[in-house]
């Protein structure tokens, strides 16, 4: 982790001429919907207002971004070859985006020791040049990748670190972001205690940027930790509260859920099958869940 340190120090030393030289427009990247890859792609190949060699193979790493997240692991490597062959004589931006998303390909693949190399590739690239966010992003992944809870933590709080020294405003959205990837590694590990102080974190930094939306999902984080910590009343408030603000409305669908979670905590049966009722109508729809969390949606579908 020494090394780490000493690399975010060249980071926040790398000259202004590094910046220069590695920084381009990037304006396909407002482009991006994650929710929608397909739409994106289609968004990208019809993109023509690439000014260089570089834009156009930075833009071609985020056309194998797309393919990744559709799981389409041979058409994503099979770009990023194509980069590979021209790596050399690429800038800094251009490489370290090729490392993050080979390493996103592996590791959507399930390939962690290839996505975490190939992470670390950015890390080093991205801080040499001064490249806040894309080092952060590249931080991001590499506690996302790690195996052991220690060495994601030990990651996470890397990132946060980083993204506090940064004098870049993108690279410094990036501190919500790490306290609550942090809370829910915690909050897998069933540390409870010390997840509730990273969503309190996370909860405050969205509310003194005014970003309603996220300051709503880390309460909404908040509530249900207390919720294992047996602070049903306090999970309660805050959750019937997000659905007051949101006029009984919820399009996720979880907050339906933790109210059930809750009404049955408190012996209200009625009440508890009514907002999982309401709760599986929407969330049955999630593929991700139907793959990976069967038994909860069953839950939902039965109490």
């Amino acid at each position: 982790m020494k090394q780490v340190l000493l690399l975010v120090l060249l980071m926040s030393c790398a000259s202004e001429m590094s910046e220069r030289t590695n920084k381009m427009k990037e304006e396909y990247m407002r482009l991006w919907d994650y929710s929608n890859p397909e739409k994106t792609r289609k968004a990208f190949l019809n993109y023509k207002d690439t000014s260089s060699s570089d834009e156009e193979l930075a833009l071609k790493t985020q056309i194998a971004r797309t393919y990744s997240l559709q799981s389409r692991f041979r058409e994503a490597h099979q770009i990023l070859d194509e980069i590979q062959h021209q790596l050399a004589n690429t800038n800094s931006t251009v490489k370290t985006r090729y490392h993050l998303e080979r390493g996103r390909t592996f590791n959507s693949a399930g390939e962690k020791e290839k996505a975490a190399l190939e992470f670390e590739k950015a890390f080093k690239e991205g801080a040499a040049a001064g490249l806040d966010v894309l080092t952060i992003d590249a931080i991001h992944m590499l506690a996302i990748a790690a195996s052991k809870l220690e060495k994601k933590l030990e990651w996470t709080q890397v990132g946060i670190e980083t993204a506090k020294n940064s004098e870049v405003e993108e690279a410094r959205k990036w501190i919500g972001v790490f306290h609550n990837n942090k809370g829910w590694d915690l909050f897998e590990a069933q540390n409870y205690p010390e997840a509730l102080v990273e969503f309190e974190a996370y909860a405050d930094f969205y509310q003194d940027i005014g970003a309603k939306e996220r300051h709503d999902i880390a309460l909404w984080s908040k509530a249900k930790t207390l919720r294992m910590l047996g602070k049903i009343d306090e999970s309660f408030a805050i959750q019937n509260k997000l659905l007051k603000e949101n006029n009984g409305e919820d399009p996720s669908g979880y907050t339906f859920e933790e109210l059930g979670e809750l009404y049955a905590l408190k012996q209200d049966k009625d009440q508890a099958r009514y907002f999982f009722k309401k709760a599986y109508a929407i969330l049955s729809q999630d593929t991700w869940l139907l793959r990976n969390e069967p038994k909860r949606l069953e839950r939902l579908k039965n109490f």
